[in-house]
C-alpha cells in the first residue's frame, strides 16, 4: 500500500485478514512495481492509522502496528492474527454488509452463510452441533439411519442412545458420538442438523440443499 490515502482499503484488508487466515500489510510501498517509497510521517500517519481501526472495525480490532525503516524510509507494518472473535465488520457498512474474507490476494465480501460459518468456527461448534427450532422433533425418521448404515450392522434407537464407547468400531463410535451430541438437543425439545440428516436420509426430506451423509 503506498500512502494511507486509500483508509477504506486498509481497512477492508485488516478485516478479511482478521476473519480468515491472518496477515500483514505493508503501508509504504508502491502497489505496482513494489518500489519502497516509504512514508513522510510515519508516526503521524501511525497514530491516524490506530484511530481508524478503533473507530471503524467492529468487533474491537487490536492488530501489531509497527515502524519498520528501510535504508533512509520509513515503513508501517500491521500484522492481523486470524480472530477468535470473527466476523468482524466495517461499522460503516454494518455487521452484514460490512464483512470480509481473504481469498488469495483480493478481498471479497462475505454471504450470510460464510457469517454464519465465520462465528460458528469461532466458537469451535460445527454446523452438525446447531439447533434447528423451527423443526418438530416428530419429524425424525429414524429408519432412513438404520437403512444407510446397514453394512457395517443392524442399529436399534438403543445405539443411537448410548456413547461412543458402548459401541463397537470406530466408525460407530463416531456415529454414536455424532448423535449424542444431537439428542442433547432432542432432549432439550430442540432437533439438530446432525440428527436431522442421519434420520431423514431420503433426499427428498433434506432441508438443506449441499448435505450428504458418508
Amino acid at each position: 500500500m503506498r500512502t494511507m490515502g486509500g483508509f477504506f482499503f486498509i481497512l477492508k484488508t485488516l478485516t478479511a485478514f482478521a476473519n480468515t487466515a491472518g496477515g500483514v500489510l505493508l503501508i509504504g510501498i508502491e502497489d505496482g512495481t513494489k518500489d519502497v517509497l516509504g512514508l513522510k510521517n510515519p508516526l503521524d500517519e501511525e497514530e491516524r492509522l490506530c484511530s481508524l481501526i478503533a473507530d471503524s472495525i467492529e468487533p474491537r480490532l487490536v492488530p501489531n502496528v509497527e515502524l519498520i525503516s528501510w535504508q533512509d524510509r520509513t515503513l508501517i507494518a500491521v500484522e492481523v492474527y486470524p480472530s477468535g472473535s470473527r466476523p468482524h465488520w466495517l461499522k460503516s457498512e454494518g455487521p452484514m454488509e460490512g464483512v470480509h474474507v481473504r481469498l488469495g490476494s483480493t478481498n471479497r465480501q462475505a454471504d450470510i452463510d460464510l457469517i454464519q460459518e465465520l462465528r460458528r468456527s469461532a466458537l469451535g461448534a460445527a454446523f452438525d452441533e446447531q439447533p434447528l427450532p423451527e423443526t418438530e422433533i416428530d419429524e425424525l425418521d429414524f429408519r432412513g439411519a438404520v437403512t444407510c448404515f446397514s453394512r457395517y450392522r443392524k442399529l436399534t434407537k438403543k445405539d443411537l442412545e448410548t456413547s461412543g464407547a458402548a459401541v463397537s468400531g470406530e466408525f460407530l463410535k463416531r456415529l454414536s458420538s455424532l448423535v449424542c451430541l444431537s439428542l442433547k438437543w432432542s432432549r432439550s425439545g430442540c432437533v439438530s442438523a446432525s440428527s436431522y440428516i442421519l434420520r431423514n436420509l431420503s433426499p427428498r426430506k433434506f432441508k438443506f440443499s449441499a448435505a450428504h451423509a458418508d
